[in-house]
């Protein structure tokens, strides 16, 4: 048996952060948070965020903080949330699946 690791581009990543924040964890996610989880450099993620906007994958909503400052949160386009979300259950059952492949080894 071949191990297989799953290699994404860095838009899926960064669409699949966005998903991540939005949909399972229900908070906002904008620029200098998805900056931070990412560990992207500024141009990459701006360009990713252009990228995956033209394409109208992700929508964006102007949100008020708990600080009071205004930002640009980023969700999954209604039409592409299905996608997203496929992906993302492919990617995580396949950390499940290496993780108890480790574990395995361990024993």
């Amino acid at each position: 048996m071949t191990d297989k690791k799953i290699e994404l581009s860095i838009d899926f990543k960064v669409v699949l952060e966005i998903y991540k924040y939005t949909e399972i964890y229900k908070e906002q996610i904008y620029f200098s948070k998805l900056l931070k989880k990412t560990n992207l450099s500024r141009s990459e993620l701006s360009k990713s965020i252009d990228k995956l906007y033209d394409k109208i994958m992700i929508d964006t909503q102007i949100e008020t903080l708990k600080d009071g400052e205004k930002v640009v949160c980023f969700m999954i386009s209604k039409n592409f949330l299905p996608f997203v979300k496929g992906l993302y259950n492919v990617i995580e059952q396949d950390k499940s699946v290496e993780q108890t492949n480790q574990d395995a080894r361990t024993m």
